[in-house]
């Protein structure tokens, strides 16, 4: 009995890295990654994106740290959660489309966006969703898909929770304030 039981404590861990791992894909093309949730610097610009519901996306002029490398996200103004990446090539990866899938959004209840990026060779480059408006906070599976053509370069999924479950981490951004602001039914935060 008892060697069934050391033996179900070391496959038990085996499990749960193993579906973990599962939720990380990544190609040939990728050297490093690593994934978390991020308090994003202040933008510099604005880069047309017509694949996302915005039209926009942020340009930053520095990668910000992870606050955490956790896959769990709470929806938070302010918020946000991607993926640093390696490109094995020195050179780097152009022309790579970021495909962002999570719940219905917004009033056309859209669950795919997309948007133009890159990936750096020489040094880990940064893609991430932010939460800037109260229509993107939808709880829920969000899956980030690196793509290259038809090639997969790496896919992560994160689950975006209400954020009562991570008030940590919900305020480590400083937009504590708006925790009471959300509440999962709100008409907002549907669209």
């Amino acid at each position: 009995m008892r060697t069934r039981l050391t033996i179900l404590f070391i496959i038990l861990p085996v499990f749960a890295l193993a579906e973990m791992a599962s939720k990380l894909r990544s190609s040939p093309d990728i050297a490093g990654i690593e994934i978390g949730v991020i308090c994003p610097p202040e933008p510099v610009g604005a880069s047309p994106a017509p694949g996302t519901l915005a039209g926009t996306t942020h340009v930053i002029d520095v990668d910000p740290p992870f606050v955490s490398n956790s896959r769990i996200v709470p929806a938070t103004i302010g918020v946000g959660f991607g993926v640093k990446a390696l490109a094995t090539d020195p050179a780097g990866l152009q022309d790579v489309v970021m495909v962002v899938t999570h719940p219905p959004m917004g009033k056309e209840r859209i669950q795919t966006q997309s948007f133009q990026t890159r990936i750096k060779g020489d040094a880990p480059s940064v893609t991430f969703y932010q939460f800037d408006y109260a229509y993107e906070l939808v709880t829920g599976r969000w899956q980030m898909t690196a793509m290259r053509g038809d090639t997969v370069l790496y896919q992560a999924s994160f689950d975006v929770v209400p954020p009562q479950r991570l008030p940590e981490l919900a305020g480590a951004c400083g937009y504590e304030d708006l925790l009471s602001a959300f509440t999962p039914s709100a008409p907002a935060a549907r669209g």
